[in-house]
């Protein structure tokens, strides 16, 4: 869904525009009288404004999993307690995420808890996002208000106080959202990394295994709450991998 909105800072941003400037659509920064008219709190100096596309994760993991399916593509579901019981294919892609150090030895992996809330807000038309952790968000059918970033924090449970705070932070900028009713809460753990793993790894193949040799891994996470962001970009690259290893 194509979307404008505005990126809002309580504190001056450098004067060089970011790196991703010149990926958006209608990037500017914002003059200080629509500071004013967008952040009624007063709290913003500084910002941006551009058009950018939404993605929703529940309808769009939906959908790539049909065009797998129908370019012949299978799924499967089942629980995978080592690598080595995937010897039989010949190529692994590791897309575990937060759960990556249950197959990977010695990898350090951290949660990174989101809270976010959706409320029936179909007048919300934009998005806002301030200071990275406040953000406004209109969806198909309903508007995500958030959030929480909370490291090392494995509660899955929504917590009544960050509850009370992201309303409240969300409706100084947008008081319109008061009468919002409430449709659905919930609490999500980003899988975060000092860094994102993006390699091949030949991996030596058990005693058990039918063949000798190694398998090829091509590990993939650490993408922290920028998954979708960069699903695209990572993909090509384990693709090339993935081709580079059985010189496709």
């Amino acid at each position: 869904m194509l979307t404008g909105g505005y990126d809002l800072s309580s504190v001056p941003l450098p004067e060089e525009k970011p790196f991703w400037a010149d990926i958006l659509l209608a990037f500017r920064r914002l003059e200080s009288s629509e500071l004013a008219a967008f952040d009624p709190s007063g709290t913003s100096v500084d910002g941006y404004g551009f058009t950018t596309i939404v993605t929703e994760g529940r309808l769009y993991l939906v959908w790539l999993m049909k065009q797998i399916e129908q370019l012949g593509g299978r799924h499967e579901r089942r629980h995978v307690s080592s690598l080595d019981e995937l010897a039989d294919y010949d190529a692994v892609v590791n897309c575990t995420g937060l759960m990556a150090p249950k197959l990977v030895d010695g990898e350090e992996m951290y949660p990174i808890r989101g809270h976010v809330i959706r409320v029936r807000a179909p007048w919300v038309r934009q998005y806002t996002n301030k200071d990275k952790d406040i953000y406004i968000i209109p969806n198909t059918d309903t508007v995500v208000l958030g959030g929480t970033i909370q490291k090392g924090d494995w509660d899955t449970v929504p917590r009544p106080e960050e509850r009370a705070r992201i309303l409240e932070r969300c409706y100084s900028i947008l008081p319109s959202l008061r009468r919002a009713p409430i449709v659905r809460e919930w609490v999500g753990l980003r899988p975060g990394r000092a860094a994102i793993r993006l390699e091949l790894e030949r991996r030596a193949l058990p005693a058990t295994a039918a063949r000798r040799g190694t398998l090829p891994v091509v590990h993939n996470y650490g993408h922290g709450g920028s998954g979708l962001t960069l699903a695209w970009g990572c993909a090509a690259d384990a693709m090339q991998l993935v081709q580079a290893a059985l010189q496709l």
